[in-house]
This record gives structure tokens, sequence and C-alpha cells, in this order.
């Protein structure tokens, strides 16, 4: 199978295509599609993860996408086809190809005040829990006054 993957457009998504032009008949064909993040390689996990077995196949090019896969991670992908005579062996696999950065998350707590002489506050707060691969390169603090009545 020849491949066409597109980046992953957007952190939670991705979308695969592939060419299914020597594929007989799209009735009685269906593909399954495998990935594989890259980043658990490194601790030894060699679990390639069914993204769906059940595509059916279209001419002259299938597609599927891939949803909620985490930010900021590498992927590679495979896909086998199917037939009434059983599957196909894997496809070669693709090239690496990573979902984007995201915003960090929120923190989770809110700013803790210190009250310094001369009008001045000193306020301290934890970092976000996660950077969701993009470091985080300062923080915007707004504050406003409060009149008690």
């Amino acid at each position: 199978m020849n491949w066409k993957t597109s980046t992953c457009a957007g952190a939670f998504h991705g979308d695969v295509a592939w060419c299914s032009c020597r594929v007989p008949s799209p009735c009685c064909c269906r593909f399954e599609l495998q990935y594989f993040p890259l980043e658990r390689e490194k601790h030894g996990s060699q679990i390639w993860r069914t993204a769906s077995n059940s595509i059916l196949a279209a001419r002259p090019v299938s597609t599927y996408t891939v949803q909620e896969l985490p930010y900021h991670t590498p992927f590679q992908f495979r896909i086998r086809a199917h037939s009434p005579f059983g599957w196909s062996e894997f496809s070669a696999v693709t090239p690496a190809f990573a979902t984007t950065a995201a915003p960090p998350d929120p923190i989770p707590a809110p700013p803790v005040a210190e009250v310094l002489p001369g009008g001045t506050v000193h306020l301290t707060w934890g970092s976000s829990p996660e950077d969701n691969g993009a470091t985080v390169e300062g923080y915007n603090v707004r504050g406003q006054s409060v009149i008690h009545e």
C-alpha cells in the first residue's frame, strides 16, 4: 500500500490516508489501522494500538481520523487489508508524525498573596501540571480592586 499521511492536524486527531487502488471491491474489503506511540519505545513497550479494524475501502484513497491522541507525541502507523479470505500482512511502517503542542493545563490552585509594607503584595503559585509539549515561557498575572461596603 502507498501511504499518504498528513501530519497530525491538531492536538487530538490526525488524518491518515492510503492508496486503495489495488483493492478488488470496496464491498468485500476493509482495513485495520494501527498506531504506535514512539515515546513508549524508550520504556520497553512495543504495543501497537488498533485505531479501527473495520474501515471500509474507498477509491482511490481511503482515509481515517485517529482521535484523542496525546499532545506533542510522535507516532507511526501501519495498515492491513481484510477480504473474505482473511487478513493481509501489515504494510511497511510510516515515518514518524507528531501531534502538535498545546497550551499548558490550568494551574490548579490560586496564587497565594503575602502583603508587604508600602502597598506591595508578593504572589507565589505552583507550576502548570502539564506543559503539553511546549515550555511555559511566562505568566500573565492580573489583579482587581475589591471594594468592601
